[in-house]
């Protein structure tokens, strides 16, 4: 599954089926995204953009003189976020739900003190995915 980066909506639903195990959560999402003709940049190893999403310096805000927000996209299994890239997590059959999110991670005082919640709980001015409209083109460049 994957959720809009500034609503939370899910945009594709797909399920994980037998053929996928033994793939890694990686190789699944990369097969996914171009079944779909969803624009990325990534590969099995990380995702870096999706629809669009912001990247480089305009994937941070600075909230005051003391916080920072970082944004990426995240994956969780099951609701657990992995401590593993997705190419190091096996799909296997007990998995019920592999999500992809956009994810801020916060940097307080120079210091992570959160990592990969969910960016679309954040007001839409503190979400640099809101600042402009998703870019669902299923076309690829």
């Amino acid at each position: 599954m994957f959720q809009d980066p500034c609503s939370g909506k899910t945009l594709i639903k797909e399920e994980v089926k037998k053929k996928y195990e033994n793939y890694s959560v990686g190789d699944l999402t990369i097969e996914v995204l171009d079944e779909h003709m969803i624009k990325y940049k990534g590969s099995e190893k990380s995702m870096i953009q999706i629809f669009g999403s912001p990247i480089g310096d305009k994937a941070f805000k600075i909230v005051d003189d003391e916080t920072l927000l970082a944004f990426g996209w995240c994956y969780s299994i099951d609701g657990v976020i992995p401590d593993k890239y997705p190419d190091e997590v096996l799909v296997s059959k007990k998995i019920k739900k592999i999500r992809w999110f956009y994810g801020s991670s916060k940097n307080y005082k120079n210091k992570w003190v959160d990592m990969c919640k969910f960016a679309y709980n954040l007001s839409s001015d503190l979400n640099p995915a809101c600042e402009k409209p998703l870019d669902e083109s299923l076309s690829k460049d």
